[in-house]
């Protein structure tokens, strides 16, 4: 089957490779929030606020298309949340497929993606979430309680593996790493257009009916409902995983300090960034502690900062000082159980 057909407008494209940068760029800052000696050295507050600036383009961008492209990313989303007996089969069949074609035929997928690509897709998505309101709980984490953003941290940090596991399936497809795949990577990086020989093989009824001109077919009101459903699904269960149980609230929440339960009375030191913090539990709760923090200027000057019982601050130093989150994650580490 000689010919070519159009696989991915240029509108998608753009905002693929729009958010494979993104992505690409909060995976460095985030690597180097995790692992500080990684590649080069960047002072801890650059990231800091890399990380804030580009997780919100990140989490902007497929709202800004789902407000502009409200059809077409309501179908985007219903590909990836349509789900047959016949998915079931084409995953169970799909390797043994590879190595006996002749033996193992898969069922015809009435849709734009195959069941491979709809779990990875699905699966990123739900992991996107996450990423998203745990780094939306890490920027506003003056607001929320430690309790809150320990946890709302341990989910990012799950959260962050997983998409790097699902990445890696991506890119392998995506790229035609895989030799039945081989092209593919001309539909999102090249002039959106594969072979129809390729297309014929992968998505044979994406290819007829694009072939007959009735393709893509009218958005129907069950697809956004099944997309409503699946978004819904993964909002609640973000929310039992990083609400439930409740933690301590306040407004100020910067002066709340982690709990101490396990915690015998002593002394306890942890550190993050530039921040140094030495605490004091008496009691089973923090009495009091001391906050220090590094600043490049001329060499190393350091900056010697006390607070009070129950609250930090005022840390006192030359300017600027530490940031709330900073202080608070030195706290999670000094408090560690």
């Amino acid at each position: 089957m000689s010919g070519k057909i159009l696989r991915i407008s240029f509108l998608g494209r753009v905002f693929h490779f729009s958010h494979v940068i993104l992505t690409f760029l909060l995976i460095l800052s985030g690597l180097k929030i995790y692992y500080p000696k990684l590649i080069f050295e960047v002072p801890p507050e650059w990231i800091i606020m890399a990380q804030e600036v580009l997780g919100l383009a990140w989490v902007t961008l497929p709202l800004a298309a789902l407000a502009l492209r409200f059809r077409s990313t309501v179908h985007f989303l219903s590909e990836y949340t349509r789900w047959t007996l016949d998915d079931l089969v084409w995953l169970v069949k799909f390797v043994p497929g590879l190595i006996r074609p002749d033996k193992y035929h898969l069922p015809l997928i009435k849709t734009k993606i195959n069941p491979g690509e709809r779990l990875v897709g699905a699966s990123m998505i739900a992991v996107s979430s996450a990423l998203a309101v745990t780094g939306l709980i890490r920027v506003w984490g003056d607001w929320v309680s430690p309790g809150l953003l320990v946890r709302a941290e341990a989910i990012h940090r799950v959260s962050f593996l997983l998409l790097l596991l699902f990445l890696a399936g991506h890119i392998t497809v995506g790229l035609g790493i895989l030799p039945s795949y081989r092209g593919v990577a001309r539909a999102m990086f090249g002039d959106g257009q594969i072979t129809l020989s390729l297309a014929g093989r992968h998505w044979p009824y994406w290819t007829r009916q694009n072939l007959l001109g009735e393709w893509p077919p009218p958005v129907k009101w069950e697809e956004a409902l099944r997309a409503g459903i699946y978004l819904s699904a993964v909002a609640v269960v973000l929310a039992l995983a990083i609400f439930y149980p409740p933690t301590e609230r306040g407004p100020a929440a910067v002066r709340a300090l982690p709990p101490t339960d396990g915690l015998e009375d002593g002394s306890y030191r942890g550190a993050y960034g530039r921040v140094a913090i030495r605490a004091e539990v008496r009691g089973g709760k923090t009495r009091g502690f001391e906050v220090s923090w590094r600043e490049p200027v001329d060499g190393e000057a350091d900056g010697e900062g006390a607070a009070g019982e129950g609250a930090v601050g005022p840390v006192s130093g030359s300017s600027p000082g530490p940031s709330p989150y900073e202080i608070k994650r030195a706290m999670m580490e000094a408090l560690r159980p």
